[in-house]
């Protein structure tokens, strides 16, 4: 079994005066020191965007020379979103191989400075020849699914501010947080359309971050206790049904199989969050909530820090921040402390049991990771 030995976690924000060489160094450093080790046998980078957005490749060989590492094997791993998690998945079939592995999840957004073009390089996730010649972009799926979600569930757009107003309220004492303010529905209803009936309040903000963990065969203070992987088809309209996750519930039931829980066995649970209608569906998806029905469930307090089965206890993608490629290995870190008992000022009191939901694309892949302590 796979042990967490230690984490690191930069802040998420726009770094300017710092490369993403420098993002990594950071998180790798602040993950030995907390492992209390300076050795490792080999290095796994979770990236998404470092060819478009910082014309960078062959992005695992200069960081580990930066890190004084150059002739440990090193190598990155790109799933959209969900490249923390391919990560994880790789370094665990590796640890036959090496004692301990170094995984960090980096992201430079800043770098691409105009709108158009950061939704240019997000957009590059949805399929060039059929989808984004025809000018659609991440955003206008999101949007899609949200009003065949609001349709089929009779829903209105308020519905889904209960979601963001929630994470922006579980960010605020979070010291790696992006976003520290709560938003009011007010506020939420009031926000511009980013795609009609998606709303800027919806979605996560892109950003810088790092994030490392070093796993281990060895005996640590936080397990991998199971990990379950599912695909979906990348193109949502080739899907029967545009708003089914059905890799979600089958990655999730892998992973709580492998680990030898049921759902009452978890403390809490990370989700995916890059939309509010992506949130509901996941929440539904996970067996949380009967379908249509995790707005109310949200609204009523389920998912709260200090509810029933606490949801994105940092702030999730939308508050947390959203550095794409390293957002899997920060949902791991963040656990890892939650579990550990060192997440001060956001702590889930006793926690022993957690779910972690990576995806990428539009759900086009899904792993999930159950850790314990």
């Amino acid at each position: 079994m796979a042990s967490i030995l230690g984490a690191g976690l930069m802040k998420v924000s726009s770094h300017w005066n710092m490369s993403i060489e420098d993002l990594a160094f950071e998180a790798a450093e602040q993950a030995m020191r907390d492992a209390n080790t300076e050795k490792v046998d080999a290095i796994i980078v979770a990236n998404a965007f470092s060819g478009v957005a910082n014309g960078q490749e062959n992005l695992a060989a200069h960081i580990a020379s930066n890190l004084g590492m150059a002739r440990k094997p090193s190598f990155k791993i790109e799933l959209e979103g969900a490249s923390g998690g391919a990560a994880l998945v790789a370094a665990c079939s590796l640890l036959n191989r090496y004692d301990r592995i170094l995984l960090i999840g980096v992201e430079k957004l800043s770098d691409v400075t105009s709108l158009e073009d950061i939704s240019s390089v997000v957009s590059s996730s949805i399929n060039r020849e059929h989808e984004g010649i025809l000018g659609a972009t991440v955003y206008s799926h999101h949007a899609l699914m949200m009003r065949e979600y609001m349709r089929r569930y009779k829903l209105e757009e308020r519905d889904f501010g209960h979601f963001p107003i929630m994470m922006h309220e579980n960010a605020i004492n979070v010291p790696h947080a992006q976003l520290r303010f709560k938003v009011s529905m007010k506020e939420y209803i009031e926000s511009p359309y980013v795609s009609t009936p998606l709303k800027l309040m919806d979605i996560p903000s892109e950003a810088d971050g790092a994030a490392a963990i070093i796993l281990s065969r060895s005996d640590g203070p936080v397990k991998v206790a199971g990990i379950g992987f599912s695909g979906n088809e990348a193109i949502i309209t080739h899907r029967v049904d545009s708003l089914d996750l059905e890799n979600v519930t089958s990655a999730f039931n892998m992973a709580m199989q492998e680990a030898g829980i049921g759902i009452k066995d978890l403390d809490f649970i990370q989700i995916h969050d890059t939309s509010s209608v992506l949130a509901y569906l996941q929440i539904e998806s996970l067996g949380l909530s009967d379908k249509g029905k995790a707005a109310r469930d949200t609204e009523n307090g389920k998912f709260r820090r200090d509810g029933e089965i606490p949801i994105n206890p940092e702030g999730g993608m939308k508050a947390r921040g959203y550095p794409v490629g390293a957002s899997g290995i920060y949902q791991l870190a963040e656990s890892y402390m939650q579990l550990k008992g060192a997440a001060d000022g956001y702590q889930i009191q006793g926690a022993k049991n957690c779910a972690v939901v990576s995806l990428g694309g539009l759900a086009s892949s899904c792993i999930v990771a159950v850790l314990r302590r």
